[in-house]
């Protein structure tokens, strides 16, 4: 057979090998799809405890059957056990390494094998975690069949292991055949033929042929027929080991994308959380809004969140859902449950199986149901805890990853401050407007009683407008005590109604109150000065007397007088309100005012009816100097007379003859205002012995009434007779 025959031959002996193992297809734009890893966790001795069942689909075993197995051994082909627990030995981390996994049928599955020590470990002891990420397998290598050999030939390809790493970066390229070195043949014996198979300058197998005729000579040509097969199988097997690093490569990046996207976005709403939640200044708006981040970010049906009261000593829980489904949950003590110990130990609670083991040797009283995993974390600041955010699941399998461990540790910060803050905010709010309410009552009584110096009594609907503006209530009056013969009474002369009170209102008091149907009311002014209340705190006719009008709290300040019971300033309010001391105090203060008023006017009229009757003396005085006979006496002294209810003046002189005779009593001199019965006629004389009594004395005396015991009988009858 010539050279050239021989050419042709190996040309179309790998004309199909080529296309499917050597030519490579070009990257297209589009990525390949990608296989979905597993999840998977181990104990401290190295024994899966937690694993995904995505499992199932690659090897056909179930997470059931993978718990309890070694992770160094189970599933593994020999040599990826040893290159694995080599690998683990060297105590680097994370550790990602290429591994042949065999499935329950014995097909080998090769898979990337990323490995992570559990948070809080140092030495093996503590557990790994990490995932598994299945490969794109490559096509499989076919031996190159040469048609026109003779039948009685075989070829068989024996392998041989290689130190060498299964899979090559992709920017290495294989060398050409044209310019690849051809290996000699060797002949072991008659009828065999021996080639090695190199990659990259090293061997990794031997390419034996066997004739059926052990005495069968090979030709020169035939033998650089099998020489240049095992060069082009050599390039075949490096090429498909290029092409499956190239896809086990964009399969990562790939993987690593769509991790970083799916990161991206969790840090972007985490952003947008913090920045809604920074904004807030209110308990409830930022609970609300915790919560609606919270299922949107970890999908969790099973939430509760637990905020600790200022007592420290009492959770509240404004959110608790079962199955997306609120359920009220009433407060309560801290205690040995989960939430309490969060709140005692402040660390983050992860548990992925066996519950109730981990809560029990923590000394945590296990809740029913019991959950099949758990995560809480707590919300602390620098000074205290705040709460704590607890996630719980039901379903068999189901787990907390670290990532959701630290995205919830996360959040739980942010809101820890943003509760601080509103509490700081509110505490603010509160001061301000206490300054505010302190400062509003202090001007408007300092208006109120300097209302009252400057004007007297006429400025109480002035004052009660002002006191209206400082207690922001709905209705005010003043009660003025009175007695007559009905007793002691209030009668309200003042008043003052709110803006928003409709004219004609209920609230108005428009008819006397006795102070003996209302005897709290009497015994608390006089004795405490002031009273507050409700309708309920009172008692017949004091507590309908409120309801009638609508009043749901009151408040009564004592205005002292000149008599027993003092008059009172009444605060009304138609809805529930509690005065406070502060609020008392300043209040009455006006009150106090209003009593230093009524008795500088008491004062005050006093020294003008003094004036005026200084007036009046000395106007008469100096009249009856002027006067020429007694009846310009008479005159003058009538004309110092304001009281219309004297209509008579009579002025009677002592006439008497000698010293032995008997006095007479003789008009000189009258007035008559016009209205009632005439005087006396002048001249005419009084019986002696009848008035003598009356007018013989030595001071003025004044009688208010005729029957008054000191006026003998004959008196009182004869001023009778003179319609006295």
């Amino acid at each position: 057979m010539s050279k050239k025959q021989l050419r042709n031959r190996l040309e179309n002996l790998f004309a199909n090998l080529v296309d499917n193992t050597v030519e490579q297809p070009p990257v297209q734009t589009s990525l390949p799809p990608v296989l979905k890893p597993w999840n998977w966790e181990t104990d401290e001795n190295g024994c899966y405890t937690v694993c995904e069942d995505t499992i199932t689909a690659y090897l056909g075993y179930s997470p059931a059957e993978l718990i309890g197995q070694s992770l160094v051994s189970f599933g593994l082909s020999d040599d990826s056990a040893s290159v694995l627990q080599n690998a683990l030995q060297q105590n680097h981390f994370p550790l990602d390494i290429t591994v042949v996994f065999l499935s329950k049928k014995g097909n080998p599955l090769p898979a990337r094998l990323t490995i992570f020590k559990k948070l809080g470990s140092t030495q093996l002891n503590g557990g790994f975690r990490g995932f598994v990420q299945p490969l794109v397998e490559s096509e499989p290598i076919k031996p190159p069949i040469v048609k026109d050999l003779p039948s009685e030939k075989k070829i068989t390809n024996e392998i041989k292991p290689s130190s060498e790493s299964q899979f090559q970066s992709k920017t290495k390229k294989p060398a050409s055949p044209t310019t690849k070195t051809r290996q000699k043949s060797v002949l072991e014996r008659a009828g065999i033929i021996t080639v090695p198979l190199r990659k990259r300058q090293q061997e990794i197998g031997i390419l034996k042929i066997m004739a059926d005729d052990e005495q069968r000579r090979w030709s020169e040509e035939e033998l650089l027929l099998v020489q240049e097969v095992a060069n082009q199988l050599g390039l075949a097997i490096e090429n498909a080991e290029l092409y499956a690093a190239v896809q086990q490569e964009l399969n990562e990046r790939v993987r690593a994308e769509q991790e970083i996207l799916r990161r991206n976005k969790d840090l972007a709403a985490l952003n947008e959380i913090g920045q809604q939640i920074s904004r807030l200044t209110n308990r409830d708006q930022i609970i609300a809004t915790l919560q609606q981040a919270l299922v949107q970010l970890l999908n969790c049906r099973n939430l509760t969140i637990a905020l600790l009261a200022s007592d420290q000593q009492t959770l509240t829980f404004p959110v608790h859902t079962v199955e997306s489904k609120p359920q009220p949950l009433q407060p309560r003590t801290l205690g040995n449950d989960p939430i309490s110990y969060i709140i005692r130990s402040r660390e983050v609670l992860r548990i992925n199986q066996d519950v109730e083991k981990a809560l029990s040797g923590r000394g945590i009283t296990p809740e029913n149901p019991l959950p099949t995993a758990l995560l809480a974390v707590p919300m602390v600041t620098a000074e205290r805890a705040m709460g704590v955010i607890y996630l719980q699941e039901f379903e068999q399998g189901a787990f907390f990853s670290d990532i959701q461990a630290d995205l919830l540790s996360t959040i739980a910060s942010q809101v820890a401050i943003a509760l601080a803050n509103a509490d700081l905010f509110q505490e603010v709010t509160s001061a301000l407007q206490a300054i505010e309410k302190r400062e509003r009552y202090q001007a408007n009584v300092a208006q109120a009683v300097a209302t009252l110096t400057e004007s007297g009594v006429r400025g109480i609907p002035a004052m009660l407008g002002f006191l209206g503006e400082a207690a922001q209530c709905d209705y005010i009056y003043f009660a003025s005590a009175r007695e007559d013969e009905q007793g002691l009474h209030w009668i309200v002369t003042d008043h003052w109604i709110a803006p928003q009170i409709r004219p004609g209102s209920d609230l108005v008091v428009r008819q006397p109150l006795s102070a003996a149907l209302f005897p709290t009311w009497a015994s608390a002014l006089k004795e405490k000065g002031w009273f507050s209340g409700k309708p309920d705190d009172f008692e017949g006719r004091e507590r309908e007397f409120l309801r009638q009008r609508g009043i749901q709290s009151m408040l009564l300040l004592a205005v002292p007088g000149n008599r027993d019971i003092p008059s009172f300033i009444a605060l009304e309010e138609r809805s529930p309100r509690l005065w406070q001391n502060d609020e008392i105090g300043v209040l009455q203060v006006a009150a106090d005012a209003l009593s230093n008023t009524f008795v500088r006017q008491d004062l005050l009229e006093q020294l003008r009816s003094s004036l005026d009757e200084t007036e009046t003396l000395y106007k008469i005085s100096h009249n009856l100097a002027l006067a020429g006979d007694y009846h310009e006496m008479v005159r003058a002294i009538a004309g110092g007379i304001t009281d219309e209810k004297i209509n008579r003046i009579v002025l009677v002189l002592f006439d008497q003859s000698d010293q032995l005779s008997t006095p007479l009593l003789r008009v000189a001199a009258t007035w008559h205002s016009g209205r009632g019965a005439l005087p006396p006629q002048i001249n005419s004389d009084l019986d002696y012995d009848t008035f003598n009594p009356l007018i013989s004395i030595e001071t003025p005396v004044f009688y208010n009434d005729i029957f008054d015991l000191s006026i003998q009988p004959a008196a009182r009858s004869s001023l009778e007779a003179m319609n006295v």
